[in-house]
């Protein structure tokens, strides 16, 4: 008589579903959104914090990075440019940790999430966030999806700076701010743009890294990448003004009165950076060097956050 199979837990059958998801990335949705709140306050201080609103955002948010992260595993192993033979083995689909059909259950319920908290949004706020929400979609899903396949267009970048780097932070600035004389005024953006540009950098520069040291099996697969459409030392050179840059414009527009001083705060991040540094120089981008440059985005992010909340208070 044979042995029964054991039932899975469902507690382990969601931290399987969670991790297929690559919550270390979350930062990359998250910090943007609590720049864009920590804006938001510092420009219009007496207006309350719009709590149910920010809890939506966030998980908004992290449903919208969950579907470009599960959508990505699922292509990319579709097609053969991640397999056992190089880093794609991490893909979830590639290593087993969920099926095809629980790859799409994800991507529906996370779709689903962020469908009807985007709907809130439209209903409550109007126009702007219902043009947000349909970009932040189709990035999500044309980055490596078809038609659009972005990310096989040398496109991938771009999309990144500008869905999780800017959208996620004007999202967010928009449903604190919402209804405040001169919200939307381009003066008044333009000091979104500058808390916020540094950190959407960083969030290129995890990319980068990643595309970086997948350059030659992505070209072998046909996905031209901006890192594979330059020489290999070029794409070093890019990474490493990805990563410098941030703390270089943070500098500047102290020094010029642009920013708060408080935002010095953000240079505690360094000593994490100049470890990124050197293992780059030495071409070490094996290993955790991904996961460790999203973990720089997140400390410098936070910082920021605390900067401009600090400045807000004082």
């Amino acid at each position: 008589m044979e042995a029964a199979v054991p039932t899975p837990s469902p507690f382990r059958t969601i931290g399987r579903y969670w991790m297929a998801t690559r919550p270390y990335s979350y930062t990359a949705a998250v910090v943007p959104v609590f720049i864009g709140i920590a804006v938001a306050r510092l420009l219009f201080p007496a207006h309350p914090m719009q709590w149910l609103a920010i809890s939506l955002t966030v998980a908004g948010a992290i449903s919208i990075q969950a579907v470009s992260n599960v959508v990505n595993d699922l292509y990319d192993a579709r097609c053969g440019l991640d397999n056992q033979g190089n880093y794609g083995r991490m893909n979830a689909l590639v290593s087993g940790l969920v099926t095809v059909k629980e790859a799409k259950g994800i991507i529906l319920a996370a779709t689903t999430v962020a469908l009807l908290i985007g709907g809130y949004f439209v209903v409550t706020l109007g126009g702007p966030i219902l043009w947000l929400l349909m970009a932040g979609l189709v990035l999500a899903f044309g980055y490596t999806a078809p038609p659009l396949k972005l990310k096989f267009h040398a496109l991938g970048d771009m999309a990144v700076l500008l869905g999780f780097g800017f959208g996620m932070a004007l999202g967010a600035y928009i449903v604190q701010a919402f209804g405040q004389p001169g919200y939307l005024e381009p003066a008044v953006l333009l000091r979104l743009i500058l808390y916020c540009l540094p950190s959407a950098l960083l969030v290129v520069a995890i990319l980068h890294t990643n595309n970086h040291r997948d350059r030659a099996n992505d070209l072998e697969y046909g996905a031209r990448t901006l890192s594979n459409l330059l020489t290999s030392d070029t794409s070093k050179r890019l990474l490493v003004a990805l990563l410098i840059t941030p703390y270089v414009l943070a500098t500047v527009a102290i020094l010029i009165g642009a920013a708060t001083p408080l935002w010095g705060l953000a240079f505690l991040s360094v000593p994490a950076l100049l470890k990124i540094l050197m293992r780059v120089r030495a071409d070490e981008f094996g290993g955790m060097l991904v996961p460790d440059v999203a973990k720089l985005h997140g400390m410098f992010g936070i910082l920021t956050v605390v900067a401009i909340k600090i400045a807000t208070s004082v």
